[in-house]
């Protein structure tokens, strides 16, 4: 998918190998994991970037000391304003990114919520209504 590597965090050490390459200039957090951004921010780059994009339910406890002595910075962002969608389709288009799909048809829409439920949904999971 274009990627230049690709850490497995169930069998590595995330950071550990974040660091090994030099450390992240950004990391865009998706999922809304307390324990896995609060490990990620040490694998920030000096001045790198955490941009948290889901909330998780607990609270996100990072080292701010790491923070100082690397001037790193975590924000979140809400996102989907008219600009945001406007820009990502834009680069969507500009780089030629194709979304990955799972397609349920709407007689499924029962076991898609399932799926959904039990974290089994793999990318977008969308119901088809034709």
């Amino acid at each position: 998918m274009g990627a230049q590597f690709y850490i497995n965090t169930a069998k590595d050490d995330p950071v550990a190998i974040l660091r090994k390459h030099g450390g992240a200039n950004m990391i865009l957090c998706t999922a809304p994991d307390a324990g896995s951004i609060g490990q990620l921010v040490e694998g920030l780059a000096r001045f790198g970037q955490m941009v948290v994009v889901a909330a998780p339910q607990d609270k996100v406890a990072v080292n701010t000391l790491f923070l100082l002595v690397n001037c790193a910075s975590v924000q979140g962002w809400a996102g989907g304003t008219p600009t945001d969608i406007e820009d990502t389709i834009a680069f969507a288009t500009a780089f030629d990114v194709k979304p990955m799909v799972e397609t349920f048809p709407l007689a499924e829409a029962e076991r898609a919520y399932a799926q959904m439920q039990n974290n089994k949904v793999r990318f977008r999971s969308v119901l088809d209504c034709r």
